[in-house]
């Protein structure tokens, strides 16, 4: 199959950092499996984003300068899913990519992604998990960390327009959160029924409840504090300050430093997960 990953994001200065992590978790496998690849780049705009572009060969590589986001988070946010979705979708239209995967580059992969996708699976768009069950059982939060979408121009545009229904959004967010602020800058938190609208086949990535955010402790839902989540079996966020606080995550089940040399290592014990 012919597969398009699209980064959207920040490096947040992990890049080439996470670089042997993602051939050896996320490219390898699909080449392994006989998937031919293309890679495409949407970032905000850094200093080492010019390593980066020289480190692969990309179908499209755009930036985004940093004072946006400080101008208008909302606008800028949204604008670059915008941008990515529709970019996917006239590519599509014109070419023969089979699927999308839309990740984040400051994501480090603790198992490949083989064994965690089934491409056998019927699903217009595949989400990356269901976030925390209270979550998912008051509000249908759900993962935005990782997408894969099939191949199909009106698939884009149905996710396009569930993306652009802020009302359902809203209506699907208010026990949780009704600051319309927070809600405008974590759309894809809270867009399950918004996809759902739009006849979307919608499937999961991961079983079970995880954080997106894998460096929290714990969470507030309701006035009432949740603690860490269960161990998310595939991915590692990376911190906000990578490079000056190292990759901090509240549990012990991996090496991180095995991780970014790209190795597949599983279910260490009592190793320390600080990073520097």
């Amino acid at each position: 199959m012919n597969i398009h990953i699209v980064f959207k994001g920040s490096l947040r200065g992990s890049w080439p950092l996470f670089q042997k992590n993602f051939e050896t978790m996320i490219a390898k496998p699909l080449l392994d499996q006989g998937h031919k690849i293309k890679i495409s780049a949407f970032l905000w705009e850094e200093e080492n984003n010019e390593e980066f572009k020289k480190l692969m060969e990309f179908t499209e590589f755009k930036e985004y300068p940093l004072h946006l986001m400080e101008v208008n988070p909302y606008t800028t946010l949204k604008g670059m899913f915008d941008d990515v979705l529709n970019f996917c979708r006239k590519e599509c239209l014109d070419g023969d990519e089979d699927y999308y995967i839309i990740l984040r580059p400051d994501i480090l992969y603790k198992s490949p992604i083989d064994l965690h996708l089934d491409f056998n699976k019927d699903f217009d768009i595949m989400l990356p998990n269901k976030e925390y069950e209270i979550h998912w059982i008051t509000h249908r939060r759900v993962g935005d960390s990782f997408y894969v979408i099939r191949g199909e121009g009106l698939v884009f545009r149905k996710i396009l327009m569930a993306l652009n229904d802020f009302k359902l959004i809203k209506e699907s967010a208010d026990l949780y959160q009704t600051d319309e602020t927070y809600l405008r800058e974590h759309l894809t938190h809270h867009w399950f029924d918004s996809l759902i609208k739009q006849n979307l086949k919608v499937d999961f990535l991961l079983d079970g409840y995880y954080d997106s955010n894998t460096y929290h402790k714990s969470v507030v839902h309701l006035d009432k504090q949740i603690l860490a989540p269960n161990k998310n079996p595939f991915f590692i966020s990376g911190a906000k300050s990578i490079l000056d606080d190292g990759l901090y995550y509240v549990h012990d089940d991996v090496d991180i430093d095995g991780l970014i040399l790209g190795e597949k290592k599983l279910n260490y014990e009592k190793i320390k997960t600080i990073y520097r």
